[in-house]
């Protein structure tokens, strides 16, 4: 359907898609009216962002920033107040965040960070900023694309034989890293896990130990890369190219090499949308 729509339908193509998409993740109209609600004030925000100045632009962006900041922190919030004090809320009254809402509200403040240094200019079509922000292949788990990059990637790229069979082979690869691997490892970790629980640390056997210890890692490392690869296959698919999210992470030889090959986009979103505007490496010791 992407493919036969033409460039003017492909958004809306995607869109309504990918809604569908997240319907059948999380069958919960909670997660949907938040995602719905959250679309349409990010869409209006990058409008008005886009046309304000001085001081209006940026007190604009300030107010939307701690918005979208609360509204990604809050379901945590609520869930470390209620369980200090021991009590929880009723179930109809109990915040859950949506799946993927980590990821999608990266993907609101990065597009309005660019909005507002001019790197962009504020999305027109809703359809257009719609499908970026909800698109199946990355809502769930990243990677984190810049809008920028997005939209020229799906300008400049096409749907064709040799776009879908590569897409397909790196999915293929995904899947397979995250079926045939991670759903497999993690049967260690929680087998270690329920043992150390159930008769004791003293009492565990030291290989089951070793096994657990060394296969949580292996666990979140073929996790997170077999969805990134996923992702990365269903891109090529329709035509655009999506970020690398991994580079052999665990052949790193320090802690600030691992942290630049593992998730990279998040790491760039952090720098990006964080540590350059707070000051970067100039800024003082406090701050």
């Amino acid at each position: 359907l992407y493919a036969l729509a033409g460039k003017k339908l492909r958004n809306a193509v995607l869109f309504f898609g990918s809604i569908v998409f997240y319907w059948l993740a999380s069958k919960d109209f909670m997660s949907m009216a938040i995602l719905a609600s959250s679309l349409l004030f990010n869409y209006a925000a990058g409008l008005f962002i886009g046309v304000a100045s001085g001081g209006m632009r940026k007190l604009l962006f300030g107010f939307c920033t701690v918005l979208n900041v609360s509204a990604l922190l809050s379901p945590k919030i609520i869930s470390v107040i209620t369980g200090s004090f021991g009590a929880a809320l009723p179930e109809e009254l109990a915040i859950a965040a949506p799946v993927g809402f980590s990821f999608y509200m990266f993907k609101n403040m990065s597009y309005l960070r660019q909005v507002y240094d001019g790197k962009i200019k504020a999305e027109q079509s809703f359809f257009a900023i719609g499908a970026y922000l909800v698109n199946f292949a990355q809502i769930l788990s990243g990677p984190i694309q810049t809008y920028a990059d997005w939209k020229k990637s799906c300008e400049e790229g096409k749907v064709s034989l040799y776009s879908v069979n590569s897409g397909i082979y790196e999915f293929i690869i995904g899947l397979a890293l995250k079926i045939l691997l991670a759903d497999r490892i993690i049967r260690v970790w929680v087998s270690g896990l329920y043992g150390i629980n159930s008769i004791g640390i003293d009492s565990i056997s030291t290989t089951l130990a070793w096994l657990g210890f060394f296969a949580f890692p292996l666990y979140l490392y073929f996790e997170f890369y077999g969805y990134s690869l996923m992702s990365r296959g269903i891109g090529r698919m329709l035509g655009y190219e999506t970020p690398d999210n991994f580079r052999h992470p665990y052949m790193s030889r320090s802690v600030s090499e691992f942290w630049r090959r593992w998730h990279m986009t998040l790491g760039e979103w952090f720098k990006e949308n964080v540590y350059f505007p707070l000051g970067g490496s100039r800024c003082p010791k406090g701050r």
